[in-house]
């Protein structure tokens, strides 16, 4: 093995020309795009792919191989696939025989294929003569990470983002100190094939998380017992019950039919991802946030923000786990990222959406998705690779990732800054139209945000369940009573109803029995009846709650479709998908109208009655904010209080990403100084590795200065950026490096 990393080196990096050997012996062998060619063996070659190397090839087989590839061939091959991982090595084989003059052949693809893995050799040989291509610049980019010093563990969580990690001295403390998001994906799946034998080899990534390290969270929480609504459609499990959920047939059959279900990523706010582990035959179980939230705890800073799009019950789960003391010494704020903020109820909103959470900025944290997205051409890759070359796609796929948020992180500040230039510039005007030029303070739009809060933590709370049951106790036994009497009445006529009699009567008796224990329990002196102060208060909660119940089931309906229908419009949502998508939309359809119907039916009967709900009003319902008020007013008229306002509450919104523009300006000014020292430092640092280098080892100082060009080049773009920044009218920030 290192004999062929060595042999890539000089043919790489080395100044001269290969030198002949005196007295040569020379091979034939054929490489692709040319018929044959014929190469001096050196004696003192131990591996005929060394001489191949020199001279810029790569047999097929270690040890006698019958066509060798050339090196600039795999490299633009494994460029292509970096830019487009979609562009499988079939397209790739037709392209190859096209240039060549020649019949395409599923010979040359599985040679290719074999090029592109670990070849092992014969087992006499003990032997690992592996090299691919990609290994071979596996081991290279490791060399060149000792010298720089960039090998040891966690260098690259901690390094790979500067805006977030490369702290100066005398910057401006944040809170928090790092942002960043967490979630998880089903579309990197890979089928369990038992009949392709067992896989050995394995591929060390030091993005991915082990399955030991995840396995301790395992027990973490108990699981608890969930109804499944029947009028929904692809219900999903709480990730954070421990358990899948109430998986459906068709979930235990994806769960049995793929090895690896998905992926579970965490990323700073400027889309590098931190880590990333396997969901292996599961959905979102409540171990893979957790032993993510491990991993950040023990590398990361103090006080760092997350987002997550069940942040509000993860943090019940971790603050009942074993993690719960690490979190809140470290200061761990999680918060509900900007989109799927709008799925959950109002007072969640409250209390987790990051609009409403202080120093998070104008950031969304939706990065998760954006990876989601991009990673979906690997997707089909992945399907039926083995475990090693899954992971080797995934990994090359997150380093070109990364590679291009580096490429564009200059533009993500310069846009970020626009941005809430923008913010401050227009929020104000619009507040001031919305008051109608009345001065509101910032203080009295705290006060309605408070007032909000506590107006619907005061509706949390159920009367007691005993008095529930002795109502519905009491109108049971009064519809018993009713089909007694008419069953008695008709008995006279027909005999055969004097069973149904009898068994309706000892219905009765049943029912009288319940009532006595319910009545029992709350100490009623005299047994209630419809005309009972008491019983008539109760049954009014009880249309009440359920006129709630209906708006809750309508709104969530309503809010599913919405997503579903901006799901079906997004890019890249493959065929298959849309499909499934649509006929969810149709049952969704359906399901909405009998909520609608029923909401309907219950508001006629509240005192006074709601006025009725048409499909057109529900189809514009765009927020929960608007259910929450319809579910909220129920229970007293709102209508008059300030926060209920809608004009005041649009003004709440701006007022809110004004403060958050303020801390973004914040943010950026510190990011952007870190940068532009950072490209200084960073700069510095690969000119003394090469120096250094090249006293002992030539041929990796040059391996050394190729690489450094190339991010020389990268940094002298990001720096340009940079100055398009500092020219920006509003910058307030420093222009010097730290």
């Amino acid at each position: 093995m290192p004999t062929l990393l060595n042999a890539y080196m000089q043919y790489k990096y080395r100044d001269n020309t290969v030198e002949v050997p005196e007295n040569p012996t020379y091979f034939h062998i054929r490489v692709l795009g040319i018929n044959a060619c014929a190469l001096p063996q050196d004696q003192h070659h131990e591996y005929i792919n060394q001489t191949l190397l020199l001279h810029g090839l790569l047999g097929t087989s270690p040890m006698a191989p019958e066509l060798a590839i050339p090196i600039p061939t795999l490299e633009l091959y494994r460029r292509c696939r970096l830019r487009s991982p979609q562009f499988s090595i079939q397209q790739w084989v037709k392209v190859l025989c096209d240039l060549s003059n020649v019949s395409n052949s599923a010979c040359l693809f599985s040679i290719l294929t074999q090029v592109r893995s670990i070849i092992i050799c014969p087992s006499g040989s003990n032997l690992l003569m592996g090299l691919t291509y990609l290994e071979i610049l596996r081991r290279l980019d490791h060399l060149i990470k000792v010298e720089l010093g960039h090998d040891q563990p966690g260098w690259r969580i901690l390094h790979a983002c500067p805006a977030c990690q490369y702290k100066l001295e005398g910057e401006a403390e944040l809170n928090p100190s790092v942002m960043g998001a967490l979630n998880g994906n089903n579309s990197l799946k890979r089928f369990a094939r038992g009949d392709r034998g067992s896989d050995t080899l394995t591929f060390d990534s030091d993005y991915f998380l082990s399955h030991e390290y995840v396995d301790q969270f395992a027990n973490e929480v108990k699981r608890k017992v969930k109804k499944v609504d029947k009028e929904t459609v692809d219900v999903e499990g709480d990730p954070t019950d421990g358990q899948v959920g109430q998986a459906t047939c068709t979930d235990r059959c994806m769960y049995n039919a793929f090895a690896e279900t998905g992926v579970f990523v965490s990323v700073c706010r400027h889309g590098f991802v931190w880590t990333i582990l396997d969901m292996m035959q599961s959905g979102e179980l409540a171990k893979y946030p957790l032993a993510m939230v491990s991993k950040l705890l023990s590398v990361l800073p103090q006080q760092i923000g997350l987002g997550y799009d069940i942040a509000c019950s993860f943090t019940s789960t971790l603050m009942s786990s074993s993690l719960a003391s690490k979190a809140c010494t470290a200061g761990l704020k999680m918060v509900v990222p900007a989109f799927h903020g709008h799925a959950h109820n109002r007072l969640c909103q409250l209390g987790f959406h990051i609009l409403m959470s202080p120093g998070f900025g104008l950031e969304d944290l939706e990065t998760c998705e954006r990876i989601f997205s991009s990673s979906n051409a690997v997707a089909r890759l992945t399907r039926h690779a083995t475990p090693f070359h899954r992971r080797q796609f995934i990994d090359m796929f997150l380093r070109q990732w990364d590679a291009e948020k580096y490429e564009n992180l200059g533009k993500f500040l310069l846009n970020n800054y626009r941005q809430a230039l923008q913010v401050l510039e227009e929020m104000p005007v619009r507040i001031k139209a919305l008051m109608s030029g009345r001065q509101v303070s910032e203080a009295c739009f705290a006060t309605w945000l408070q007032d909000e809060r506590d107006y619907l933590e005061s509706k949390k709370t159920e009367p007691d369940t005993d008095v529930l049951a002795n109502v519905s106790a009491i109108r049971k036994l009064w519809e018993a009573s009713v089909k007694l009497e008419a069953n008695a009445t008709r008995a006279n006529d027909k005999a055969r109803l004097r069973q149904v009699t009898h068994d309706a009567w000892e219905g009765m008796l049943f029912l009288q029995k319940g009532l006595q224990d319910v009545e029992s329990q709350l100490d009623v002196g005299e047994r209630w009846t419809t005309d009972s102060p008491a019983y008539q208060q109760t049954v009014e909660y009880l249309n009440i709650r359920n006129y709630q119940l209906a708006v809750d089931k309508l709104e969530g309906l309503v809010v599913q479709r919405l997503f579903e229908l901006t799901k079906a419009n997004v890019s890249q949502t493959g065929y298959k998908m849309r499909i499934q998508i649509s006929k969810a939309l149709k049952a969704r359809s359906k399901a909405i109208q009998r909520a609608l119907s029923s909401y309907n039916k219950v508001a006629l009967a509240l005192d006074p009655p709601r006025p009725k709900l048409t499909w057109a009003q529900i189809v514009e319902y765009t927020t929960i904010a608007e259910f929450e008020l319809l579910w909220s007013g129920a229970r007293e008229d709102i209508c008059n209080l300030a926060w209920a306002d809608a004009r005041n509450r649009e003004a709440i919104v701006y007022h809110l990403k004004i403060l958050r523009a303020k801390e973004e300006i914040v943010r950026l000014n510190v990011e952007i100084r870190r940068i532009a020292t950072w490209i200084v430092d960073e700069n510095c640092q690969m000119d003394e590795a090469f120096q250094k280098c090249a006293d002992k080892d030539l041929i990796l100082a040059n391996a050394i200065s190729m690489s450094a060009q190339q991010q020389k080049r990268i940094n002298a773009r990001l720096r340009a950026t940079l100055e398009h920044i500092f020219a920006l009218e509003g910058y307030t920030g420093i222009s010097d490096i730290g």
